[in-house]
């Protein structure tokens, strides 16, 4: 491309409230479905990055996340890429 930037995609309201997209698949329930888009925000050392981990654990294993929703396990990879942490904090 030639650094021209697409603006997304977009609907007039009424084509867009009777299109079918389908059900909502709950990866963490109660919290984010497929294809949902979060951001986490917080102070410096309020946990963001633990927060972060344990839901990567979560995808990859299954079980609840923070222990207390369900989280179903990604159907394919989880990738993390963190470039804050040393590899050897990650890994712990």
């Amino acid at each position: 491309m030639s650094g021209k930037k697409r603006l997304p995609k977009s609907w007039r309201l009424d084509d867009f409230l009777e299109m079918e997209f389908g059900k909502l698949t709950p990866i963490v329930e109660g919290l984010m479905h497929r294809g949902d888009r979060v951001v986490i925000s917080a102070q410096a050392k309020a946990g963001k990055t633990t927060f972060l981990h344990n839901l990567v654990r979560c995808l990859a294993d299954g079980g609840k996340f923070l222990g207390r929703w369900e989280a179903t396990p990604a159907r394919g990879t989880v990738a993390l890429i963190d470039t804050e942490m040393d590899p050897r904090r990650l890994q712990d």
